[in-house]
């Protein structure tokens, strides 16, 4: 405050204006710049410190009502990065508080400013961090899209997997029951053997066991002709003379030697 000090020694009187709201200082000397600056300064000062800390309760509220009736009379901002402290030109140079006032303080206009270039570098570096967490969701999307196609794909190829051996496992048990009907229909050898070679192309392990079973049935007919045969011979050489037993037995020799060769 000691800029005041030659202001208030030129100071002559001081009284308010027809509007009540004016204050008007009478010097005995031509105001300059630096008076306007002084006087607007220690105004800022009075309106805009803070409440001293050894104020009573009752004159703290006192201080708070004030500065309250300030702030909404537009003399003073609600906060230093929110508001102006509006001001109009005086008769005769200067600058007053005024809620309606065309001109503010250059060191408000660049807290302000600072203030909003604060604040938009902030949403611009949000806005950065916002665009990389959308890349790096629509590089997580396209990846899970494609393992989303994959399975769509392999779904398909188990679909077509399962299709074709519901067709196989259809396929053989209308031949299981076209076999069962075969086989229930078989009256006979030859049906048999149809029946077998219905079952495929080559002969089946059933038919080679026909084969078989046909092979041992004509061995045992041939040893039964043999056997009937022997016997026979036996009967005629019981029943010969005793001259002919030689020939029968020479008979019964050469033809074992026939067989034998």
């Amino acid at each position: 405050m000691t800029e005041l000090k030659p202001f208030l020694e030129d100071m002559l009187s001081m009284s308010t204006g027809s509007d009540g709201r004016t204050l008007q200082v009478h010097f005995c000397r031509p105001v300059t710049a630096d008076d306007r600056k002084a006087l607007m300064d220690a105004h800022n000062f009075a309106v805009t410190r803070p409440a001293p800390a050894d104020l009573k309760a009752g004159d703290r509220k006192h201080y708070k009502l004030i500065r309250k009736s300030l702030q909404n009379k537009g003399l003073l901002p609600a906060a230093t990065d929110t508001g102006l402290a509006r001001l109009s030109l005086v008769r005769g140079g200067g600058l007053e508080p005024n809620q309606n006032g065309d001109y503010i303080r250059f060191s408000q206009a660049d807290q302000l400013l600072a203030a909003e270039r604060a604040e938009k570098e902030k949403l611009e570096a949000a806005w950065l961090e916002a665009e990389g967490i959308i890349s790096d969701l629509q590089a997580d999307n396209a990846a899970l899209v494609h393992d989303l196609n994959r399975i769509k794909d392999h779904e398909t190829e188990l679909v077509n997997d399962n299709a074709a051996k519901d067709a196989a496992y259809e396929r053989l048990e209308q031949q299981a029951i076209k076999d069962r009907k075969l086989r229930d229909e078989a009256q006979n050898d030859a049906d048999l053997w149809r029946f077998s070679v219905d079952m495929g192309d080559q002969p089946s392990l059933l038919v080679k066991v026909w084969q078989q079973h046909k092979g041992l049935e004509a061995d045992n007919a041939a040893q039964a002709a043999r056997i009937k045969e022997l016997e026979a011979r036996l009967f005629d050489a019981a029943n010969a003379e005793p001259g002919e037993h030689q020939e029968i037995l020479d008979a019964l020799e050469a033809h074992n030697s026939g067989e034998e060769q």
